[in-house]
């Protein structure tokens, strides 16, 4: 497994067992890294523990979504990687987490009637 992290992207590579995928994300829309066990199993998919990160999901950002990024590490190991993202991306992680109608967006107030 592998994971590249740029200054626009977590790139995850390789292959797993479980209900792991390959992913890119935008380093933008990650609001929190965190370690997680294992979990499902039997009616739900399998997760393995690692790295995750909560992030905006896809399209227009309506819902927020987690993704292993780094399978099968222990809570030890996770610590460490998410140390060293911080130290080389110190504002990783910054953007707050929304409700789900609750997107980021910037309100400029054009239909507001002009005040004079």
């Amino acid at each position: 497994m592998e994971l590249h992290v740029t200054n626009l992207d977590f790139v995850s590579s390789g292959h797993a067992p479980e209900d792991y995928q390959p992913s890119t994300i935008a380093r933008a829309d990650i609001y929190n890294l965190e370690y997680r066990d294992a979990s499902g199993g039997g009616d739900f998919p399998e997760l393995p523990e690692g790295l995750y990160v909560e992030h905006l999901g896809a399209g227009l950002g309506l819902w927020n979504k987690s993704t292993c990024v780094l399978p099968h590490l222990d809570k030890v190991q996770t610590e460490q990687v998410i140390e060293a993202i911080y130290r080389r991306f110190p504002d990783t992680g910054k953007l707050p987490p929304t409700g789900t109608f609750e997107p980021y967006l910037t309100s400029l107030n054009l239909n507001a009637p002009d005040r004079k």
